[in-house]
C-alpha cells in the first residue's frame, strides 16, 4: 500500500476526518433518523455565542455547515479560549451520527491541541450530551473537564447551551 501525502488543506483535513468517521462510525444502510437530522439542522449558518463564566464573557463566532451529502455537520470558528483569559482560540470539529450507538458523536480540536469529544443524546423532545475536554492552562498544565449539557432552541435564531455537574481537573462542582 503506498501513501502519498501533500501540503494540507482545509478541505483536506475534513475529507480526511470525514473518511474516518464514515468508516468508523457508519454502517452502510444506517440512516441518521429524522429527527436527529432535524435538530442539526438548526445548528446550520453563523453564529455568535455568548458564554458567562465567572465574571468574564466569552464571545465565539462559529459556521456550521453539512457535508455535501448531509450527513456530517462540520463546524468552525474563533473566540475567546475558556481556560486562559483574553487569549484567542480557533476551533472546529464534526458532528456524525454512529448508527450502532444510536446516537451523534461530536470531535473538536482548537489550534493549541485541546480537544473536545461529546456523545449527542437526541429525541424528538429532547437533546444533552456529555462532554469530555482537554486544554492547556495558563500555567501550562493539562485541563481536563467532563460536564453534562443540554440543548434548549429558545426560537429559530437563538438556542441555550446550559452546562451542569461540571468536573475540572478532578474536583466536582467547579465554578470558574
Amino acid at each position: 500500500m503506498e501513501t502519498i501525502v501533500k501540503q494540507p488543506t482545509r478541505l483536506g483535513f475534513f475529507l480526511a476526518l470525514y473518511g474516518l468517521l464514515y468508516w468508523g462510525l457508519s454502517a452502510a444502510s444506517a440512516q441518521m433518523p429524522v429527527h436527529v437530522k432535524q435538530s442539526l439542522d438548526r445548528l446550520v449558518g453563523h453564529w455568535e455565542m455568548v458564554t458567562q463564566l465567572g465574571g468574564r464573557q466569552i464571545i465565539e463566532h462559529a459556521t456550521l455547515e453539512w457535508s455535501a451529502d448531509e450527513t456530517t455537520l462540520f463546524y468552525e470558528g474563533e473566540g475567546e479560549k475558556f481556560a486562559i483569559k483574553g487569549q484567542k482560540t480557533h476551533f472546529s470539529g464534526v458532528f456524525g451520527w454512529d448508527a450502532k450507538a444510536q446516537l451523534v458523536r461530536e470531535f473538536g480540536f482548537d489550534n493549541q491541541g485541546g480537544t473536545f469529544f461529546a456523545d449527542h443524546s437526541i429525541t424528538a423532545d429532547s437533546w444533552s450530551d456529555i462532554v469530555t475536554a482537554t486544554s492547556i492552562g495558563a500555567d501550562g498544565q493539562t485541563v481536563s473537564e467532563v460536564f453534562k449539557r443540554t440543548f434548549h432552541f429558545e426560537s429559530a435564531d437563538t438556542w441555550v447551551l446550559e452546562s451542569k455537574n461540571r468536573v475540572l481537573r478532578g474536583q466536582k462542582g467547579v465554578k470558574t
